[in-house]
Order: structure tokens, then sequence, then C-alpha cells
């Protein structure tokens, strides 16, 4: 019962990380679109309700694996994860597709709206003899955007390697590759980005204290998560 319950938690996670990347798409597109306006749309108590939101669809998504008869296990003959042999079990293999692929569809749809913005406003500015300063802030705004594509990317890549690569397994290496291991490299990468693109929260882990418990200069008191 334990380990059926942890399965559940793992998809669980998995759901709120794909989840995850449809609000933080429209944070990239309105922090290039509408510079201006970003503090007050994605103010700290807004956020604060999409957080909330995202955990109860993610609680959501699972809630079916609490009926009996449904399950979502990991089996260690196979190195497969696998769903109940029944009709909630094939309901939901294609809820989790349809879930996972439409919001890698939305993102993806927003991700190429903040592109076409972002040369919009780079050949604006770049007319502007007083637009320096927007320009250099979108050039940041352009790295939370290519940090977003790469995460989006690594993730389109693990759901049609769980659902489909997964079937041509011939082993149970090559099925364990093709399940968790790209779910682990997905997630792992997503971290990477945000360490690679996030200049504030790099100097953040190296930055040091000193003995009298002052903070460095060279140590910022916030970490910049999104573009402002």
């Amino acid at each position: 019962m334990v380990g059926l319950r942890l399965c559940q938690l793992a998809m669980m996670f998995c759901n709120i990380s794909i989840l995850c990347q449809l609000p933080l798409a429209l944070n990239r597109l309105v922090a290039v679109t509408s510079p201006v306006a970003y503090s007050s749309v994605f103010s700290n108590r807004r956020t604060m309700y999409i957080l909330v939101c995202l955990w109860i669809v993610g609680c959501a998504t699972v809630s079916p694996y609490f009926f009996d008869g449904c399950a979502f296990v990991y089996e260690i003959d196979t190195f497969l994860w696998a769903y109940s042999n029944n009709s909630c079990g094939n309901a939901m293999v294609t809820f989790d597709f349809v879930y996972g692929t439409s919001i890698e569809v939305a993102v993806i749809t927003l991700d190429m709206t903040t592109f076409f913005a972002i040369c919009v406003r780079t050949k604006k500015l770049a007319k502007l003899r007083n637009g320096e300063k927007e320009l250099r802030q979108l050039r940041k705004n352009i790295s939370f955007y290519l940090q977003g594509c790469i995460i989006s990317g690594f993730y389109v890549v693990m759901i049609f390697s769980f659902f489909h690569l997964s079937k041509f397994a011939k082993t149970k290496w090559t099925a364990f590759a093709a399940t968790t291991g790209f779910w682990l490299v997905a997630q792992g990468i997503s971290g990477a980005a945000i360490f690679a693109f996030n200049g504030s929260f790099r100097k953040t882990l190296s930055c040091y204290r000193s003995k009298e418990g002052e903070t460095s200069k060279k140590c910022p008191t916030t970490v910049a998560w999104h573009p402002k």
C-alpha cells in the first residue's frame, strides 16, 4: 500500500511540474510585451494564488487512483510504470497523455508568441536613442525565455518517450531509460537551466557572509526568479 501511494505521489509531482510550465510561459510573455504591468499582473498575492491552484490541480489529477481497481504502479520485473488493466487504467493513460500534451502545446504557443514579441520589441528599441536601458532589460528577459524553451523541450521529449518510445524497449534497461530515465533527466535539466540562466541565483549560491554577520557586497539579498 505504501509503495502504491508513493507511485501516486510521483505522478502528482510530475503533473504539477508539467503544469508549472504554463504560468511560467505566460510570465515570460507578459515580461516581454508588458514590462510596466508585469509587477501588478504577477504580484506576490497573485503568484501565491497561482501556486495554490497548481497544487490543487496536481492533487486532482491523481485522485482517481484512490478508488479501488484504479492504480498506477512501478513494475520491478519490467522497470516500467503501469496503469491498471481495466477501464479506469485505460482512461487514465489517455488523460495523462492528453493532459501533458495539451499543456506543452499551450506552452510552445505562448513561447512562439513571446519570440515574435521579442523580435518586434528589439527592432523598436534599437531605433530609439533612449531605449538602451529597456533593451538591456529585454535581453535579460530573453535569457529567461531561452531557459523556458529548454525546459519545455525536454518535457516534450519526456512525455513522448514515456508514452511512445517505451513501447519499443526490448530490455529492462532501455525501458527504464525511456521512462524513468527521461523523467529524471527532464527534472534535472529543469533545475540546471534555472542555475545556468539565472545570474542572481548563481551569485546567491556562491556568496558568503562575514564573521560579523554582515552581508557581503558580492552577495545579493534577494534572488530574481522572474524578470521584473
